[in-house]
């Protein structure tokens, strides 16, 4: 499982990473994740791209190997629930805080996924700008995805 690390405020890892590969395959990339010390792993994808990837064992693979898997469904090419997203980057800021690794994936990891590692960053006190930037190094390309995601993440630290 190949993964971006993000330099953050925190004694943790944070990561962009690519969505783990299904059957035979999916235990490896579990015990990757767990070897480059990542202790929870966020997937963006919806409900039916699970399906389609055939990525429905995940949460039983990172339980098996001590890995908490939280599921925060964003559409392709859309932007989080700000209400929902929220608790969730509590929940990582806490993790990351403590020197917990969180590794987040969609399904190219280039819009969704980095959308929330910089949402992330920026809980974490990173301006959003600088976010992007030490995302856009890590990942080794422009992200994300749609002028929407870079915007909901500004206007979400915007309002105070």
């Amino acid at each position: 499982m190949e993964l971006f690390p993000v330099e953050g405020p925190w004694p943790g890892r944070l990561a962009v990473c690519l969505r783990p590969r299904s059957g035979t395959w999916l235990e490896d990339d579990i015990l990757a994740l767990r070897a480059a010390g990542h202790d929870v792993l966020v997937s963006a994808l919806t409900p039916e791209e699970i399906v389609s990837l055939e990525l429905g064992p995940v949460p039983d693979a990172c339980s098996r190997h001590g890995l908490e898997f939280v599921n925060v469904p964003v559409g392709n090419l859309q932007v989080p629930n700000p209400a929902v997203v929220l608790p969730h980057l509590q929940s990582w800021h806490g993790h990351l805080s403590a020197g917990r690794g969180v590794a987040i994936h969609c399904w190219a990891s280039v819009g969704r996924s980095p959308t929330l590692v910089a949402a992330t960053l920026a809980f974490g006190g990173i301006p959003v700008e600088e976010a992007w930037n030490r995302i856009e190094l890590s990942r080794g390309r422009q992200v994300p995805d749609t002028l929407e995601q870079r915007r909901w993440v500004e206007q979400f630290f915007a309002r105070g």
